[in-house]
């Protein structure tokens, strides 16, 4: 919940801060360690809808190849290539390459 909510702001603070770089844009939102329930979903829902400019599917599931890779010190391309999670983060980003060329 808290980091949904964060990212609306970071959203705003981007946007209405003169202080920043001028240049500097939001090129996606990426949903990870998700875990499936009513509350969820309707986050992923709000934030496909709102931000569906730069929100990057696929979202990444929780899954446990990922905290053994961390556990490791190995990305989770090397611990296991063929996870769910390492298809999900190379198919983010081919989405979002294909969205800045």
């Amino acid at each position: 919940y808290t980091g949904m909510m964060m990212v609306g702001k970071l959203m705003k603070d981007v946007q209405s801060n003169p202080r920043l770089n001028p240049n500097i844009r939001l090129s996606g939102i990426v949903i990870t360690k998700y875990k499936s329930n009513r509350v969820m979903n309707t986050y992923v829902r709000k934030i496909s809808g709102d931000a569906r400019n730069i929100f990057l599917e696929p979202v990444v599931k929780e899954e446990a190849a990922v905290l053994k890779s961390v556990s490791t010190g190995q990305s989770i391309f090397e611990f296991d290539p063929e996870s769910k999670a390492a298809k999900a983060y190379m198919q983010i980003a081919k989405n979002l390459i294909g969205r800045l060329i």
